[in-house]
């Protein structure tokens, strides 16, 4: 099942989950990941910006990352990226998995 970021954003509205969203406008997930095993199509989180490594996106695309507002999203050089900035990433990403990922 392939989940239009749209749907994600309703959701995040409907739950008055407070977050901004920069990068690419057309990313479709189908699966979740792990930070440090991230695949294409996938949603993951990064705690804050200690966490944060360029380097593991790479290559990538279509990857949506549930980021804290501390993370610099603009300085990423990859454009198949999209991310989801809040005050609380941990709990943001976790209630998307269980909306879509039941």
């Amino acid at each position: 099942m392939n989940i239009e970021l749209k749907r994600i954003f309703d959701y995040l509205e409907k739950a008055n989950l407070k977050y901004k969203y920069y990068g690419k406008t057309n990313i479709l997930i189908n699966r979740y990941s792990s930070l440090n095993n991230i695949k294409n199509n996938s949603i993951t989180w990064v705690k804050n910006q200690s966490y944060y490594k360029e380097e593991l996106l790479v290559g990538l695309e279509d990857v949506l990352l549930v980021v804290n507002s501390d993370v610099d999203v603009k300085a990423t050089h990859n454009k198949d990226l999209g991310f989801i900035i809040c005050d609380s990433p941990k709990e943001v990403f976790f209630s998307i998995l269980n909306e879509f990922f039941k």
